[in-house]
């Protein structure tokens, strides 16, 4: 696997575009090459305690991240606003609250933001308003020392969304399966 640590230290926003073969794995290592450090873990596709429990169960240490997660209020009855690890928010689509919640964070100092993935984004919004996003959002956190790493699952049908995205990103890494079918 690429060396995302060493990427970042010259691309302040990356892509990493992932084929869905791999996805769980791969994003997974990515996690796990980042423990230790002070991590934001945007979650667009599942709860906050799915992948809690995933990163667990490898045996990554959780103790520096800290969730948004847009996904658990649109499918059970979440009461809080916010926990000590997540920020829950309404939905996927609430762009406007997800970008107040970020800029909080980057007024905390320097961080690691994930996107998990990006490609969900784009398709729960108007893609104009979800590249807007994207554009505004690489802006805030350019202007700190924060690094951006979106996820896209890759493939035939996602291709053009991610080529669209690569124009708003410094690197965009394409993870190659080596499983053959």
């Amino acid at each position: 696997m690429v060396n995302i640590k060493s990427e970042l230290l010259t691309h302040q926003i990356i892509l990493l575009a992932i084929p869905s073969l791999i996805y769980g794995e791969q994003s997974m290592k990515l996690l796990e090459t980042l423990s230790g450090e002070r991590v934001v873990y945007v979650t667009l596709n599942k709860t906050f305690q799915a992948v809690e429990e995933k990163l667990k169960k490898q045996g990554i240490d959780t103790t520096n991240i800290t969730y948004i997660d847009t996904i658990s209020k649109t499918i059970k009855d979440v009461k809080e606003k916010q926990t000590k690890k997540c920020y829950y928010l309404e939905s996927i689509s609430g762009l406007e609250e997800l970008s107040n919640v970020i800029k909080e964070f980057l007024k905390q100092g320097e961080f690691y933001l994930i996107f998990d993935s990006v490609t969900d984004l784009l398709i729960h919004n108007n893609p104009g308003r979800a590249t807007k996003f994207i554009r505004e959002t690489n802006a805030d956190i350019r202007k700190t020392n924060s690094r951006g790493i979106y996820y896209a699952l890759s493939g035939a049908i996602t291709d053009s969304l991610i080529q669209h995205i690569s124009k708003n990103v410094d690197k965009t890494i394409r993870i190659k399966s080596n499983i053959g079918l």
